[in-house]
């Protein structure tokens, strides 16, 4: 994941850096699925975590924004209360449920 994320971005970054967004993208994978991830389902959904840790690192300066203008040009994020833009959660499958029972006599 690490090399194709450097890849898409062109440029040089520090690891470390890279790393951070992607585990930052996992994390906000798992939390959306509502899953604890296995490593196949990370294989699986490899795309989509370095799709998110690039567009989190190209965002990283309008972190906390959804609309911003400067001088005469002006835009918006993708609107996501997730955090996950549209375009990635499409090719997610839907969020598990978890039922919680109680034990009710």
């Amino acid at each position: 994941m690490l090399e194709l994320l450097k890849q898409l971005i062109g440029i040089t970054v520090e690891d470390t850096v890279l790393n951070f967004f992607i585990d930052k993208s996992k994390n906000s994978i798992r939390n959306y699925l509502n899953i604890d991830m296995t490593v196949e389902q990370e294989i699986t959904y490899s795309n989509q975590i370095v799709d998110l840790a690039l567009f989190l690192y190209k965002n990283k300066d309008h972190n906390g924004y959804k609309q911003w203008t400067q001088g005469g040009r002006a835009a918006t994020l993708a609107d996501s209360t997730s955090g996950i833009p549209e375009s990635i959660k499409i090719s997610l499958p839907l969020p598990f449920v978890k039922v919680c029972g109680s034990n009710v006599l």
